[in-house]
């Protein structure tokens, strides 16, 4: 079992100096050649960061710098505090990092192989982030800017890819559930108030194998819903402008559809 020296050293001093700096490291590994980097900067600043690893070969790395970062849900797991990078399984591979205030992250890679997951905030106003995965070799990765953005991804399966970038903005919103073999989700928002799934509805379901999602909104108060239900589905949707709604629905097998919606 192998811990890097530097968790060693921002665990000793998140601890002795918890109430002045408000640093708090937690590190849990079990298996072998495990590896875990917690970086945190910033004087009397409330950062937090929490990795657990089980398995072998796991890779996880925590960077936090500004004001009130969490990197963490507020589940708990094994007794301890909660936790940004729970990994289960063997050679996976997590990276967060946070800049700026009001960011928390949470990557959870449960039993599985070879997962790979990046969520990189660079906010300045609430961001949430969050990756789960079931299954192996999948991939998914964020990059959010400022003011109210989320992102969440749950995909179970193998071979799922995810990738997502939202710029500054006011309440940015994007949720993503992969179940199946061989999806691709890519999509870009930019602009304010656009909306690709939320906490209570997800932006775009991919139930099957092989589906692909192409996804732009660059504007303001858009809305898109995409479900493809089947095998080797393609949807290439853009909205630019302001007000644009697209709902669609693809079920069966080697569906294409492009929509383009600009003003």
């Amino acid at each position: 079992m192998r811990l890097k020296t530097l968790i060693l050293s921002v665990l000793l001093f998140s601890w002795q100096t918890g109430l002045q700096a408000q640093h708090k490291s937690v590190v849990q590994t079990y298996g072998n050649q495990n590896e875990a980097i917690i970086d945190q900067t910033g004087s009397l600043n409330p950062h937090m960061a929490d990795v657990y690893q089980n398995g072998n070969q796991n890779i996880a790395t925590i960077y936090q710098e500004g004001n009130g970062h969490k990197a963490s849900s507020d589940d708990g797991a094994v007794g301890i505090e909660p936790f940004g990078v729970l990994q289960d399984g063997n050679q996976h591979r997590a990276t967060i990092e946070q800049y700026g205030e009001d960011a928390r992250a949470e990557i959870l890679q449960y039993e599985g192989n070879k997962n790979d997951a990046s969520i990189l905030q660079h906010a300045s106003g609430s961001v949430l982030g969050k990756i789960e995965m079931a299954g192996s070799e999948n991939v998914a990765s964020f990059d959010q800017t400022g003011q109210n953005i989320i992102a969440e991804a749950l995909m179970i399966g193998n071979q799922n890819q995810v990738s997502l970038l939202q710029s500054g903005g006011v309440n940015l919103q994007a949720a993503f559930y992969l179940n199946g073999n061989n999806n691709l989700i890519e999509a870009t928002q930019t602009g304010s108030d656009n909306d690709l799934g939320n906490a209570s509805a997800w932006g775009v379901q991919q139930l099957g194998n092989n589906n692909q999602a192409y996804l732009t909104q660059d504007g303001q108060q858009n809305t898109l819903r995409l479900i493809q239900n089947g095998n080797n589905n393609m949807a290439d949707i853009i909205q630019q402008g302001t007000g644009h709604s697209a709902t669609v629905t693809q079920s069966g097998n080697n569906n294409n559809v492009t929509i383009t919606q600009t003003n």
